[in-house]
């Protein structure tokens, strides 16, 4: 098991030991990288990662949704208790619940191939020279002023685990450059 299941199966235990009925548990982690050139130049960089846990509780006949950033053993426990808690005072909404298994994806379908497998091998000297190619071809006339470049990519997991038996994963990646 890895460290993501077991932390999204410890997150499901803790929801149905602190007295939910039914929860879904999703792990998202990601990292996404920004560069921009302003007239050729870089002006802006930024490269940020992120983990999450969302939890979708049903409680009493009750539906509650939260995301913590606070992965730490302890303060998932605690943010669950509060959760369920919190979920315990919404208004009773008898149709929000989980579907059944027998009609929840089984991963049994195709690759939708949404996860560029070169995407780490992408130096950021790679990234570079991408929006300075785009950059170059930005026609150059006295009436134009300034140019501006982004190059962007993003890399997302998500593990998807409910009470009625799910438990699905995916890694999708996106890119994107624009001249302006």
């Amino acid at each position: 098991m890895t460290e993501k299941n077991g932390m999204i199966n410890d997150a499901m235990s803790m929801i149905l030991h602190e007295g939910a009925q039914a929860a879904r548990v999703t792990l998202v982690e990601g990292s996404n990288t920004s560069i921009t050139l302003l007239n050729g130049e870089p002006d802006s960089m930024q490269n940020a990662t992120n983990r999450a846990l969302h939890l979708n509780i049903f409680a009493d006949g009750r539906y509650g949704v939260f995301t913590t950033n606070r992965l730490d053993t302890d303060e998932v426990r605690k943010f669950i208790r509060n959760a369920i808690q919190a979920t315990r005072l919404l208004v009773p909404d008898e149709f929000r619940i989980l579907p059944p298994e027998n009609i929840c994806y089984n991963g049994k379908g195709f690759d939708l191939k949404i996860q560029d497998p070169a995407y780490p091998e992408i130096t950021p000297a790679g990234k570079m020279d991408v929006l300075r190619d785009v950059t170059s071809g930005i026609p150059q006339n006295s009436r134009l002023i300034s140019t501006e470049s982004q190059y962007e990519d993003e890399y997302i997991t998500e593990t998807v685990i409910d009470s009625n038996g799910l438990e699905i994963s995916e890694s999708r990646t996106s890119f994107s450059v624009s001249p302006e």
